[in-house]
């Protein structure tokens, strides 16, 4: 009777471990998710919506923050300019390349790649461009994907990776 419940302490405690491991993890990958490396594609892809998450901006139009769709609204001049010059640009530049940086290859809802989205940015935010203003999306790098990339999908591998570990 000793013994089991010494092997049911023991089976407690490292259950503890486990979970404690797990949370320092996910925060460490929260605040900064560059910095874990050598991750599956699943777990990368969850990293690149958690760059999506920075959100610190100070000032923004409404529907100015970037998120997995890829789609930046169409402002009216006003907007716009407050879009360039106020950080969210700037905001989403940053962005930008956290998701670069945790996943490559990352394509957004529109079928965008990273360097699509900046391009557009950073046309539609030069004043001396004749696209000033234009935040539509033109998407140059075609090819296949076959990570999701969607909300649902993440969600769905990061639960059934969680279930894994239980």
């Amino acid at each position: 009777m000793a013994m089991n419940g010494k092997l049911s302490l023991v089976l407690v405690f490292a259950l503890l471990a486990a979970l404690a491991v797990v949370s320092v993890r996910s925060d460490a990958t929260f605040k900064d998710p560059r910095g874990m490396v050598n991750l599956a594609n699943f777990q990368a892809l969850n990293n690149a919506l958690y760059c999506l998450d920075n959100k610190t901006a100070a000032v923004c139009p409404p529907g100015g923050y970037l998120n997995e769709t890829g789609k930046i609204p169409q402002f009216s001049t006003a907007d716009a300019l407050v879009y360039c010059n106020e950080g969210c640009a700037n905001q989403t530049l940053v962005q930008l390349k956290c998701v670069y940086d945790v996943y490559e290859p990352f394509r957004f809802n529109n079928n965008a790649l990273v360097a699509d989205i900046r391009n557009t940015i950073e046309a539609a935010c030069d004043p001396t461009s004749i696209l000033f203003g234009n935040f539509t999306i033109k998407v140059t790098s075609f090819g296949t994907n076959l990570a999701p990339t969607s909300l649902l999908g993440v969600t769905l591998l990061s639960v059934l990776s969680a279930l894994l570990f239980v």
